[in-house]
């Protein structure tokens, strides 16, 4: 039997509302029809008929048709209801996960919302509004959109180009002089630094982030172990889960049957199933725990093949480099992205010109 979960949160997706579960603790969703008419058509515009989620907006705006907590569409909330796994009838688990990042040249840890592939997507109560081959279509296209925001066709001449993201707005930072970087957003008050103040500190922190980071690897038990096996293991205790978590439905649907058929009185029933209940979030959580120390495992396993030596090899490259592309190129290859984060002016070269914050996020 497949996992069927409840909606867990407070305020449904655009396009639902929340329903009480009949005879059950809890809640799901049900579509609002003539919402969902208008996520369909969003999901259509983008997969098939090429449109920017600036123009599915701008398009839904101009029929009037309202979101639901402002006056009109913005590009971000239009990205939000094609990622949201929902309308495909899916509940995420483990939406936000334990991640390390480098915050001027220490490391700390964060639990920014996850939007890689390691989520859990389980089976949800209630219905999809769009198709699974539809989804998977937008889904592509919006990875495949996912690149840096200078054309092919000029010449880059920031090293930092489409790395850096204003902490505030979350908009990719641009080089708006020869010397100059800063967010253009003409509502942002984050304030500009010199680009190679902020190259020179970016590469600072991605050397503390690789010391750190071998030592912590160097210092695991996983490393003197067999990690097969222990992989093995794991996923075998996972898969075990998942049929307790099964079985656990199988017992809720009898102790149903048994309330109908007189069997238990109703307070019999409650104690039964909140029993059922508890159990199965126990499970649940045992689930993602093991889930995320075999993610751990494996992100040190590929971070020993991989990350770290090729980020040795991106500093040594980096070190005696001219040629801007080829840098940009190299920071690339093992950086995600760096947030940055200015709150006061420099008036002179006197000053503390690194006085701006730094959140680094490797490619794990």
């Amino acid at each position: 039997m497949l996992i069927k979960e409840n909606f867990h949160g407070s305020r449904p997706p655009y396009g639902y509302k929340r329903k009480k579960i009949e005879n059950d603790k809890g809640w799901t969703l049900d579509i609002i029809p003539e919402q969902a008419e208008v996520v369909k058509n969003i999901f259509d515009m983008y997969a098939y008929k090429n449109m920017t989620p600036s123009e599915i907006g701008k398009y839904l705006d101009n029929l009037n048709i309202k979101p639901l907590k402002s006056e009109n569409w913005s590009a971000n909330s239009i990205r939000d209801i094609l990622s949201n796994p929902a309308y495909i009838g899916k509940i995420k688990w483990k939406d936000r996960k334990l991640v390390k990042i480098v915050k001027n040249g220490k490391i700390i840890n964060t639990q920014p919302k996850n939007k890689g592939n390691d989520i859990i997507l389980v089976d949800g109560l209630h219905h999809s509004i769009i198709d699974e081959k539809t989804f998977n279509i937008v889904q592509k296209k919006k990875k495949e959109k996912h690149t840096a925001p200078i054309p092919g066709t000029y010449n880059i001449q920031n090293p930092l180009a489409g790395l850096i993201r204003c902490a505030k707005c979350n908009r990719v930072m641009c080089r708006i002089t020869n010397t100059t970087l800063a967010c253009v957003n003409p509502k942002c008050n984050n304030i500009s630094s010199r680009i190679d103040v902020v190259e020179k500190k970016v590469i600072e922190s991605l050397k503390e982030w690789l010391t750190s980071y071998e030592t912590e690897i160097n210092n695991t038990s996983i490393a003197q172990t067999n990690i097969n096996d222990i992989i093995k293991i794991k996923q075998s205790s996972m898969k075990k889960i998942q049929k307790d978590i099964s079985e656990c439905d199988n017992k809720i649907e009898r102790v149903h049957d048994f309330l109908e058929k007189g069997v238990y009185t109703i307070d019999v029933f409650t104690e039964r199933k909140n029993k059922i209940l508890k159990q199965k979030q126990e499970l649940f959580t045992k689930y993602s725990e093991i889930d995320n120390e075999l993610n751990k495992i494996k992100q040190i396993e590929e971070a020993k093949k991989d990350l770290i030596p090729k980020t040795k090899n991106v500093l040594i490259q980096y070190k005696d480099c001219d040629d801007i592309k080829t840098k940009n190129t190299l920071l690339k290859s093992v950086v995600e992205k760096v947030e940055y984060l200015k709150t006061q002016k420099c008036y002179n070269q006197h000053g503390n010109l690194e006085n701006f914050e730094l959140l680094i996020y490797p490619k794990f």
